[in-house]
């Protein structure tokens, strides 16, 4: 009687034991995930610069600002410049930046380009971060309601004409999200770029044409690699569901920082 009791209270304890355990797995699987998912593009830019480093960034196809409050978290004092031609998107960026309330962060209703023009921009009424300068593809690896329904004439200048008119001799991060223009908006950068006066770059760039004539990552990299810039990351791998990796985000340093980079030891 005392065995077979023993015996019923070890079993329990067992499995509960075992019931405990199996729930911190699924608790720390699900932890690591979302920590992989949400943090990773964090942990690769803070491998790169210091938290509360005071940063010379610009953020181009900021839309309604949400890599400027992502920043704004880790780099409180640094100096931001924003660009985003739409104008309802641009609405909301105002919003947000008047409700914060900080000089630091100056924004403009116009594009960047690899020269100074006039460009149409094709929208969408109801989800304006796929605006772009470039009609869709017929390959439609987006939703239908992504579709463009207006279009409106926009301003573009170039990076360095933009930097040399506000006298910035150095960016430490530019980021540019601008759904099919990244290149052109790099060749508008050939005096910045050139002169390794760039840090980090961000792309989204993209593995399959979702707009007319848009250039792909393979673009991106070969004209990076020219002008001495390394591929340091790779983040947010987006997928359609027929298995197409279809867009990502990429990190690129310069030379600067790649031997610092190189010089690391464990």
């Amino acid at each position: 009687m005392k065995f077979s009791m023993f015996k019923k209270n070890y079993l329990t304890k067992i499995f509960f034991t075992n019931l405990l355990i199996f729930f911190d797995l699924i608790l720390y699987l699900f932890s690591l995930k979302r920590t992989k998912k949400i943090n990773s593009f964090v942990f690769a830019i803070l491998s790169i610069f210091k938290k509360n480093q005071n940063l010379v960034i610009f953020d181009v196809g900021a839309n309604e600002g949400q890599t400027v409050k992502l920043f704004l978290k880790i780099f409180p004092n640094s100096k931001f410049y924003c660009f985003e031609p739409s104008t309802s998107a641009f609405n909301h960026l105002q919003k947000f930046v008047l409700k914060e309330k900080n000089n630091k962060i100056k924004i403009f209703n116009h594009g960047l380009y690899s020269k100074v023009c006039k460009k149409k921009l094709y929208s969408n009424k109801d989800f304006n971060d796929v605006n772009s300068f470039l009609k869709r593809s017929k390959v439609k690896y987006y939703d239908p309601s992504l579709t463009f329904s207006f279009s409106e004439d926009v301003e573009n200048t170039t990076l360095d004409k933009f930097a040399q008119k506000e006298k910035i001799k150095n960016i430490d991060i530019l980021k540019i999200d601008t759904q099919g223009s990244d290149l052109e908006i790099l060749k508008g950068a050939s005096f910045l770029i050139g002169g390794q006066r760039i840090k980090a770059i961000i792309i989204e760039a993209y593995f399959i044409q979702h707009y007319e004539k848009q250039p792909l990552i393979s673009n991106i990299i070969n004209f990076l690699i020219k002008k001495n810039y390394f591929i340091y990351n790779l983040n947010n791998l987006f997928y359609s569901d027929n298995g197409q990796v279809r867009y990502c985000d990429l990190i690129f340093i310069n030379k600067e920082l790649r031997a610092q980079k190189d010089s690391f030891k464990k």
